[in-house]
């Protein structure tokens, strides 16, 4: 590692001072003519790489003289070059025994240790991706960056206020109806464009489960900020759910984080960094308060391995502090779940034998000891035909609504009987036709509807009435009081298979009289074909009407925690699975029409196109990056050619802002493309889900393709093959890398500033909104149309991703860069203060999986300290006199996986626990229950199966 970090910094520095040399044929002779002591043999082969600190690494490498070293080192002061390229007969005369030996032992390692330097100094991708390296004068950029988005935040802030007050369906939907637990204000009070104020009314301060609803601003121009400040965790679960409010927390958190680390290390370790450094940095100035600045050997070394157990420990104890927070308010969120979810259970894998509801019930009744522990099953049904049929009904309600506002538009009567012929001709579908249209497909649609009820009552009956015969015919054939009548003989004659035999508990197997007469036996025979016959046709309609999964409604939450707990029912675990249900809002109940065989195969294709996906992601980058490019683009449009010849520092602005273009175009894409593979690969059960699987994902390209893209040379190909060939590769390409990109993150942090100011503005549904209202009858549906934003980029798991991502490069850099502590702080100051506002008071509430992201997110946050670790400890390795100090910080790798590993067995908060459940169980049979929040939808019935409202 050492070697190949001096060859690279000899590499540059050598180019740049005999850059008008050449290995010339002078040069060899000299070499010929008055050979190399013993030693200085080494020095040559190590000089094959072209730079004479080169020639000094491979002395320390394998001799470990540091009189190698300073001899090439005072030789190249005095003008002496370094052979570029050196054969076998460049040590032909005068070479004795031992220099031949070192010769000989160079060669091959030298040609291996030049490939491996030329694929890390490619600076092709990073260039691409806009990534550069720390220069003398970037510290005008980034004031010059800093002021800008400053700027541009003021300004966004000021357009936000100024249209917060003229259209607050858009910017304040949550204040005007109280977040949907009051009637709203009079509808005639909304005109856009007018600058009003809400009225002072006596709203509801509590939500449905009794906690408090946040203070509701009045539409002044700045008292918004007073109002997202005062926002605390609890209004934000009640008005728009735990998982909202958590997002929320996650700033302060980070907030916290970086002022316990960012006080010290700004204010103690930033000074000694100037004044005690070494000033290693020289004229980079914005590099003085970091780690750039200490000299190689210097004693702050010892500092530093100290300061990186500081940091892991106020991390690892400020995450455990606020998972406990978390822990709490879960554990009330949970008692106040919906009575519709909290008493309900997802039960997978159902066995052919149980898949009807009345079986599934009288399945669950057994279970619990025969009690009536069921109030209703839903068994999923495959709809597709029901669902394709709705799908064109709604398709043509949505051209009969287009339709109607063109009429209106144009001032026609839209309730006219005809149109004219020439109309009709270019106009399209006239209005009866589509009405007519219309009331075919709602009769197709209740056709079908009316066909699957009759086709499960069907065969719920014939379950019943098989029953029933069961029950008549061992009555008369076998009554209890006989005493000749034995267990044996009543179940003898029974089909072979247990599974078809429980079915209906015996009801397929038509039991006869026990006889030995000839006639007996063969109708006993005769029975049980028939017996297995229909047994065999009632699989194969259940098969075709129910799926391998339902919704268990208990009627208490006792018992549905129960269920929980008693898994496995079966000693196939895949069977009758049974697990929390999802809020039945959010459910998406095609993804139960998949068998499990298909959703093994979808699952392996979406991880080989995620796979995929990151192997192509650099290769798009940079063809975007080459054909953005003036050069490129001349060739389509000639005009741009002479625009870069008249306008060269324009072009060459252009050029440089091209790879950071291309990133940001697929960047933006990638949370797009992560939801059509998740959606389409994955069986995902509930929306909220899908959001969890993007969060997850959508961290680990952001981590890798913009922390660890310092690491990677010609492709993600190439870095992992070199990973694979030589592990420890992947630290000192960290350590390389971020220590020489920190002005660079600076930027990315700055330039996020103005990123959380466009978001707040909400541009996109405010267009929206405005071009809807045009076409819609009233406000609040063009308000419909206009929400909510786009869920692939601005939903809660590409949120989450991002915040978590942002803090893990900050945790990162906050040893090798202290200035990034503030830098990151104001940009989570500023989530705080704007973006709370518009998840609490303008957007639409969202499914609520209780904190799950946050779980998610604190163990990302995890992983990002171990990154820190590898590096810091990467960094002292090389930067220190000594392996000692790269030691001490890298023990503190026991403490993290300690602490890392005992994180989910410490907390419990996936469910209640034993204690909890029994305790609320005791409060709802005394009438003291918890007051319980409002369901968004109060049953698992499938939609399409529900009649319209």
């Amino acid at each position: 590692l050492t070697l190949a970090h001096e060859v690279l910094v000899g590499l540059v520095a050598r180019l740049r001072a005999t850059e008008h040399l050449r290995c010339t044929t002078t040069t060899r002779r000299r070499y010929r003519s008055t050979p190399p002591t013993p030693p200085y043999a080494a020095e040559v082969v190590g000089g094959r790489l072209g730079c004479t600190r080169g020639v000094r690494c491979a002395a320390i490498c394998v001799g470990g003289k540091f009189d190698y070293a300073r001899r090439g080192l005072s030789e190249a002061s005095e003008g002496r070059p370094a052979a570029r390229s050196c054969g076998p007969d460049a040590f032909s005369g005068g070479v004795t025994k031992r220099g031949q030996e070192d010769a000989e032992k160079f060669k091959g390692a030298g040609d291996g240790l030049r490939d491996r330097v030329a694929r890390v100094r490619r600076p092709g991708v990073l260039k691409d991706v806009g990534v550069k390296f720390n220069k003398n004068d970037d510290w005008e950029g980034f004031l010059l960056a800093v002021l800008t988005n400053l700027v541009v935040m003021a300004g966004c802030c000021s357009i936000f206020a100024f249209f917060r007050q003229r259209y607050r369906l858009v910017y304040a939907k949550n204040v005007w109806d109280n977040w949907g637990y009051s009637e709203p204000e009079d509808r005639d009070a909304i005109v856009d464009g007018v600058p009003m104020l809400f009225e002072e009314k006596d709203f509801p301060v509590v939500c449905d489960a009794g906690t408090p609803l946040p203070s509701r601003p009045r539409g002044y121009f700045f008292d918004w900020m007073t109002a997202s400040w005062m926002l605390k965790t609890k209004q934000i679960g009640g008005a728009v759910g735990l998982d909202q409010a958590m997002l929320i927390q996650f700033t302060n958190f980070a907030m916290t984080t970086f002022a316990l680390i960012g006080i010290p290390m700004c204010a103690i370790v930033a000074p000694i960094h100037m004044t005690m450094g070494g000033n290693a940095a020289g004229d980079d100035y914005l590099s003085w308060q970091g780690f750039a600045n200490v000299a190689q050997g210097s004693s702050l070394c010892w500092m530093h391995a100290f300061i990186v157990w500081f940091v892991v420990l106020a991390t690892v104890r400020n995450i455990y502090k606020w998972q406990e927070k978390f822990v709490k308010t879960r554990v009330e969120w949970l008692k106040h779940m919906p009575r519709v979810q909290a008493c309900s259970v997802l039960v997978e894998g159902i066995p052919d034998r149980c898949r009807t509801p009345a079986i599934l019930r009288e399945y669950f009744n057994r279970m619990f000891g025969g009690r009536d522990v069921i109030k209703e099953v839903h068994v999923m049904m495959h709809t597709s035909e029901l669902m394709g049929l709705i799908a064109t009904r709604d398709e043509i309600k949505t051209k009969l609504i287009e339709k109607r506002a063109k009429l209106k538009a144009s001032g026609e009567d839209p309730n006219a009987a005809r149109r004219p012929f020439v109309l009709c001709l270019f106009g399209g579908e006239s209005l009866s036709e589509l009405q007519r249209e219309l009331a075919i497909a709602e009769s197709r649609v209740k056709s079908e509807r009316l066909r699957l009820r009759q086709k499960s009552e069907q065969l719920n009956i014939q379950e019943d009435d098989d029953d029933d015969d069961e029950d008549l015919e061992t009555e008369s054939s076998h009554p209890t009081d006989d005493p000749h009548s034995s267990d044996g003989e009543r179940g003898e004659v029974l089909s072979d298979d247990g599974q078809l035999q429980a079915i209906a508990k015996g009801s397929r197997g038509v039991r006869q009289a026990s006889t030995t007469s000839l006639g007996g036996q063969l109708a006993d025979g005769l029975n049980l074909f028939a017996a297995r016959t229909q047994t065999t046709k009632f699989v194969r309609e259940m098969r075709g009407l129910y799926c391998d999964s339902a919704f268990v409604t208990f009627h208490t939450r006792y018992d549905a925690c129960m269920a929980i707990r008693m898994v496995p029912f079966t000693p196939d675990r895949e069977e009758l699975k049974v697990t929390h249900a999802p809020d039945p809002a959010d459910i998406v109940y095609k993804d139960f029409t998949t068998d499990r065989m298909h959703a093994k195969l979808f699952c392996a294709l979406g991880y080989a196109l995620l796979v995929g996906l990151a192997f192509v992601f650099l290769p798009t980058i940079s063809f975007i990056s080459a054909k953005s490019k003036t050069s490129a683009l001349a060739e389509y449009f000639p005009i741009v050619g002479e625009l870069e010849r008249d306008y060269p520092k324009i072009a060459s602005l252009w050029n440089g802002i091209a790879g950071a273009l291309g990133l940001n175009i697929v960047l933006g894409f990638l949370p797009t493309m992560l939801v059509l593979i998740t959606s389409s690969c994955f069986r995902l059960k509930a929306y909220a889900w899908a959001q969890q699987l993007l969060q997850r994902w959508y961290f680990m390209f952001l981590i890798i393709f913009q922390l660890f893209v310092v690491t990677i040379s010609s492709s993600l190909e190439a870095a992992t093959m070199d990973t694979i060939e030589n592990p420890l590769s992947l630290i000192h390409k960290l350590s390389y890398g971020m220590c020489r990109t920190t002005h660079f993150f600076l930027s990315v942090f700055v330039i996020q500033w103005a990123s959380v100011g466009m978001e707040v503005t909400r541009y996109i549904q405010l267009i929206k909104y405005i071009l809807w209202k045009n076409a819609c009858e009233s406000p609040e549906e063009a308000h419909k149309f206009a929400e909510p934003e786009d869920q692939d980029y601005y939903g809660m798991g590409a949120r989450t991703a991002r915040y978590t991502c942002f803090f893990v490069i900050g945790l990162v850099f906050v040893s090798l860069c202290p200035l990034l502590c503030i830098i990151a702080f104001i940009y989570f100051l500023f989530i705080r203060l704007l973006i709370a506002y518009q998840v609490v008071f303008a957007e639409t509430k969202k499914p609520d999986l209780g904190g799950e992201f946050w779980v998610t997110s604190m163990k990302h946050c995890q992983f990002g300290l171990l990154v820190y670790i590898m590096v810091m400890t990467a960094v002292l390795y090389e930067r220190a006199d000594s392996p000692y100090p790269a030691f001490v910080a890298g023990t503190s790798l026991l403490y993290w996986a300690e602490k890392t590993l005992g994180f989910d067995e410490k907390f419990f908060w996936e469910s209640l626990s034993q204690e909890e459940v029994i305790h609320v169980q005791q409060q709802e049979t005394c009438g003291q229950a918890h007051q319980m929040r409002q369901a968004l939808r109060g049953t698992y019935m499938q939609p399409e199966l529900a009649e319209d409202e």
